[in-house]
């Protein structure tokens, strides 16, 4: 028997929940050729995997790489946590489909800071820039609602005509025409924030054969309603739905979390196909913006910086934001990840109270002032998580795992700033729990990553190894597997991690990142992410 690759002699675990066994794996072309043992078998190359777990390449189902993986396509952060698939297009904003108007509005930003200018609107021509790239990880997309309704209404707060409401339809139809995996909403950002859950229903009901992820319109005071909203919201679209990233902000929100828990299964005894995705972290990551309440956003950036100029709404602005966070020291626990000036990057990793008091600042002032004067959102870490809530949310056998994070590279452009550790570190940092607390047995953990992932995505052939499915493999150290990124020091990966294959070539190797960029397009419901259609 003769293979191009062969992993040897592994603790097979594979992705389906069933129980570990010893076997090799043998990888013909881009395709797992047979799994078993293989003693006589020969191949180009021999990985010997004595001691160490194979398992399929694990699948981040809440990433935010859409524009990021133009930049670095070689995925490095995502490789050395053993990720071979990304979801793209989450929290309502996706590259595509997208408005001329937007997306050359984005782009402005996107050149400045990073040098890339978007030359696409379809999801289609999307789909053949990243090819022509050649991305190291697979990569898919959900259609963003906030990008679809900002191309129609731009950030008018406004419930949308029937002439408009019919566009955003449109938009969404040619995206899941394109090969979009669902669609995402984010009700806390705008324009997502001024939809109302009619609209909501109506959108989603166009993607109904994909899948629909959201950050709903509150994390904490309002957590209940917000998942009332989106059931009832699935429910009227026939949609299945997946709650990003569940969480209960702020202590005074942290006894909800059973109750949010309770309605997601009273929807699923109900008949509705309802799950959630979890970072392995008690800090949040967003832009500082999210700070602020919606109708700040109403309009053009110019009116939204007019605004943060205004006495009057600053007064108003700091009473609601109080109100929302009435603990004691909220801005204590808001971090600045990054900024885009030159003359604000030495406030990078300090509180904004820290930050003020250097200044000689009030700290609600010098926060206004900063995002009036920032081109472009500057980012923020959110300390404002119980660990309880955490595992019991990671428990829960109908959550899976997403990092919320985007492709990122400890040099270059997007080594710049102190993103969240989960860019570095979601995957091995999951595995390091479920190890230390015995939070439930590896093969469930490997299943939360792998083939219920690929389940909810629609993504055929991955997730579980078997002959025939595509060959994403990670090898790694049960017991070695690590993250080493911390909110001081981001831009470190995983440790424990031997071998990442993707689509049968392999990324990295010992420590190592090979150069390999063979990640597919992730097209929904369809086996040859080479072509369009296939």
């Amino acid at each position: 028997m003769k293979f191009d690759l062969l992993i040897r002699n592994g603790l097979m675990i594979d992705g389906t929940g069933g129980p570990a066994r010893e076997a090799d794996v043998g990888v013909a072309g881009d395709r797992i050729a047979d799994v078993g043992r293989f003693g006589d078998a020969v191949a180009d190359v021999v990985i010997e995997s004595r001691g160490m777990v194979v398992a399929p390449g694990f699948i981040d189902i809440h990433g935010h790489s859409d524009y990021f993986i133009m930049i670095e396509p070689g995925a490095p952060n995502k490789l050395r946590q053993g990720v071979t698939s990304e979801v793209g297009g989450n929290c309502g904003y996706s590259a595509a489909p997208i408005s001329k108007e937007l997306s050359d509005e984005r782009g402005e930003s996107l050149e400045h800071n990073f040098g890339i200018r978007p030359d696409w609107t379809t999801l289609g021509q999307y789909y053949e820039r990243l090819r022509r790239i050649g991305p190291a990880i697979n990569f898919g997309i959900l259609v963003g609602h906030n990008t679809i309704r900002a191309s129609v209404m731009k950030g008018d707060a406004r419930p949308p005509a029937p002439g408009e409401l019919q566009a955003m339809r449109r938009l969404a139809r040619e995206g899941m025409a394109d090969g979009a995996l669902g669609i995402s909403t984010g009700l806390i950002y705008p324009p997502g924030c001024f939809a109302d859950s009619n609209e909501l229903a109506e959108v989603c009901s166009e993607v109904r054969e994909g899948f629909f992820a959201t950050h709903m319109r509150s994390e904490g005071k309002d957590l209940i309603p917000a998942i009332e909203e989106v059931i009832e919201a699935a429910r009227k679209a026939r949609i299945r739905l997946q709650i990003s990233h569940l969480k209960t902000s702020g202590r005074q929100n942290w006894d909800k979390m059973e109750r949010a828990i309770g309605l997601m299964e009273e929807a699923r005894a109900n008949g509705m196909d309802v799950r959630c995705d979890r970072y392995p972290y008690i800090a949040s990551f967003t832009g500082l913006s999210a700070t602020l309440p919606s109708w700040v956003f109403e309009g053009s950036r110019e009116e939204y910086r007019k605004r943060l100029q205004e006495c009057t709404v600053r007064d108003k602005i700091r009473r609601e934001i109080l109100d929302d966070h009435p603990e004691e020291g909220y801005l204590d626990t808001v971090v600045i990840a990054q900024t885009f000036s030159i003359e604000t990057h030495k406030i990078e990793g300090l509180s904004l109270s820290e930050a003020a008091r250097r200044a000689g600042r009030d700290a609600f002032e010098f926060l206004f002032d900063l995002l009036a004067s920032e081109e472009s959102d500057p980012t923020a870490i959110y300390h404002s998580m119980k660990e309880d809530n955490m595992l019991r949310v990671l428990k829960w056998p109908h959550s899976v795992i997403g990092s919320d994070s985007a492709s990122r590279a400890p040099s270059g452009p997007l080594g710049l700033g102190k993103p969240h550790p989960r860019a570095y570190g979601c995957f091995p940092r999951f595995l390091t729990i479920v190890r230390e607390k015995k939070l439930m047995t590896l093969e469930d953990a490997i299943k939360k990553m792998t083939s219920e992932t690929a389940k909810i995505a629609g993504i055929k052939a991955r997730g579980v190894l078997k002959r025939g499915c595509f060959a994403d493999i990670v090898v790694f150290d049960p017991d070695k597997i690590a993250d080493r990124a911390t909110y001081d020091n981001p831009h470190q990966f995983a440790t424990g991690i031997k071998c990442v294959i993707v689509n049968g070539k392999i990324a990295v190797m010992d420590d190592e990142i090979t150069g390999a960029r063979n990640g597919y397009v992730l097209l929904r419901d369809e086996l040859d992410p080479k072509s369009e259609k296939s």
